[in-house]
């Protein structure tokens, strides 16, 4: 008696290595389009917590938790640094600011501001790493 042969036109056609490259091909190229558009280079930096410090060593230090949102490294966010209440007994002018954490940049967003003895919030442009970052950061008020 003869077996029964099921038709299996695949086989004799190679559909299942053109199938296999084909699957191949298009993971190349969904991959390949994915690193041109640059989706594997985001990274994130997330900052924690700021400390906060002066050019005048008679005003205090402090710090304070920070942690609002993540950020993507190699970018620009607006961050509003506290000045809190009481940290001198005179009011002092604000020149500038500047980063003590290695790779980030600190920079008034405008003019210079004026602290009079009464909690203030300052905005402070901050350019991030080009590396993922997750912690505190630095921050020098030049007065």
């Amino acid at each position: 008696m003869k077996p029964l042969e099921v038709e299996r036109p695949w086989i004799t056609k190679k559909m299942g290595i053109k199938l296999f490259a084909l699957i191949i091909v298009v993971f190349m190229g969904t991959f390949g389009l994915l690193s041109v558009f640059g989706f594997y280079w985001g990274g994130t930096v997330n900052v924690q917590q700021v400390n906060v410090s002066f050019s005048d060593s008679k005003i205090a230090t402090y710090s304070y938790a920070y942690g609002k949102e993540t950020q993507g490294t190699h970018s620009t966010f607006l961050m509003e640094l506290y000045l809190k209440e009481g940290i001198s007994p005179s009011s002092f002018k604000i020149c500038e600011v500047s980063s003590l954490t290695s790779d980030f940049k600190a920079t008034l967003k405008s003019g210079n501001y004026v602290y009079s003895g009464n909690a203030m919030e300052i905005p402070v442009i901050i350019e991030t790493p080009g590396n993922n970052y997750a912690g505190s950061i630095s921050i020098e008020v030049i007065t």
